[in-house]
């Protein structure tokens, strides 16, 4: 039986595995450890641990009766060891790590069930000084190479060694946008939010720098999906059918023609400029433009989005997991690799694939209502995720933007407006 001391020790140490889990995704540097993504699977299975002892009640049927996250758990479960059947163990290890994304979920609910809600706000606040510096660093080396974000990747030498200099890549940029979006909406709520001059600023400073790694990142679907987010944020803040009407027709033409705004935008500075400031601006802007073009938003990606619901199509029952996959060129056929939500139908089949969307979405659903301000974050929030999960593949560090900071801000609006109370 475990005492009441200690159980607050053990749930003070939960929090503490919890914050290195967290270090561990956000900080790049530490993704250049020997054995990275066996340590962070470590840290969330120790929190894991260290919070089943202290509230055994809050994992099992037998106490809180948890069905969303006995749901989870079944799937991870289910998505990881089914695949090693069929010899798919690679497919095995990538839904191993979504179950990571979804651990901080799992911390949020724990440490506000039991009356820790301090200790979320304690975690993000902690997390902030390691964003704000990875932003800086990796905004000012891709302003040199717009390319190098690009280049970083899940594993390699090279990659571990830009990581190890505390620039971000792909997950790092993807979650970004994810933090941009909130501190946007909380920038233009502010006088409803009661933020001082000082932290708007910071907001405001904050969301310049992002907003110009995002960009200078070559990522356009990242910077797509914060464009939307915002043109949202914007529209639901505005009264009346027609203004709202006229504000979307007009942020879809902006959206439509970025290319032409950022042109003519950098061209002013390279008319007004000299010396190698305007070379770098040259070179980062044939960069940019031919890099977002080659991406698209749909174009490049709708042929592996293809594949991967052609693949469901011809297997809807059990989907193609069942089959041992081939590797061609050292990537794996038969499904394309780049959607979460349409990799799992295709991988799995229809009812687990319902059942991806139905986890994922859980979280927002449960938060709609009549309070104009949540629902309108609610909204932005899920749009955006929904975008990412459909068009991108997750991982552990999106989980912390999406299933944990988003939480909190809700949470952290909720007792500053009183409207919402």
């Amino acid at each position: 039986m475990i005492t009441m001391h200690e159980r607050s020790s053990t749930m003070k140490l939960s929090v503490v595995a919890a914050f290195i889990y967290m270090l561990l995704c956000v900080f790049p540097p530490t993704r250049a450890l020997p054995a990275y993504t066996w340590v962070a699977l470590f840290m969330a299975g120790l929190w894991a641990l260290i919070a089943f002892i202290s509230r055994p009640g809050f994992f099992t049927i037998f106490g809180d009766k948890p069905v969303h996250r006995l749901v989870i758990m079944g799937f991870v479960l289910f998505t990881t060891i089914f695949p090693y059947l069929f010899g798919n163990g690679v497919i095995g290890n990538r839904y191993l790590l979504f179950g990571q994304l979804l651990a901080f979920y799992f911390i949020y609910q724990y440490n506000k069930k039991y009356g820790m809600e301090s200790a979320n706000e304690s975690i993000v606040r902690w997390s902030l000084p390691f964003i704000g510096i990875t932003t800086v660093i990796t905004l000012f080396n891709i302003v040199d190479n717009p390319w190098l974000a690009r280049s970083i990747k899940s594993s390699g030498e090279a990659s571990a060694a830009l990581q190890a200099r505390g620039i971000g890549g792909y997950e790092f940029i993807y979650f970004l946008t994810f933090v941009c979006i909130m501190a946007t909406f909380m920038w233009m709520n502010k006088k409803s939010l009661k933020l001082t001059n000082r932290v708007s600023l910071g907001i405001l400073i904050f969301i310049i720098l992002g907003m110009l790694t995002i960009a200078f990142s070559n990522f356009f679907t990242a910077l797509s999906i914060y464009a939307i987010a915002t043109t949202v944020i914007v529209i639901t803040r505005m009264a009346g059918l027609v203004a709202r009407t006229l504000a979307l027709l007009g942020s879809l033409l902006l959206l439509l023609n970025w290319q032409g705004i950022f042109l003519a935008a950098t061209n002013f500075l390279i008319d007004n400029l000299n010396g190698r400031t305007v070379e770098r601006i040259m070179s980062i802007q044939s960069t940019v433009i031919n890099g977002s073009a080659q991406e698209g938003l749909f174009a490049e990606r709708l042929p592996v989005y293809e594949q991967s619901w052609n693949a469901f199509v011809d297997n809807p029952f059990f989907g193609v997991v069942v089959n041992q996959l081939e590797f061609s060129g050292g990537f794996l056929v038969g499904f394309g690799q780049h959607s979460q939500f349409l990799d799992t139908f295709a991988l799995y089949g229809f009812i687990i694939g319902c059942v991806n969307i139905a986890i994922v979405l859980y979280p927002f659903i449960t938060r709609f209502t009549k309070d104009r301000m949540l629902t309108n974050l609610n909204i932005t929030m899920i749009l955006a995720t929904v975008l990412l999960f459909t068009m991108n593949n997750v991982t552990p560090i999106i989980g912390f933007a999406v299933f944990f900071m988003y939480p909190v801000l809700y949470d952290f609006i909720k007792k500053r407006n009183p409207s919402s109370l």
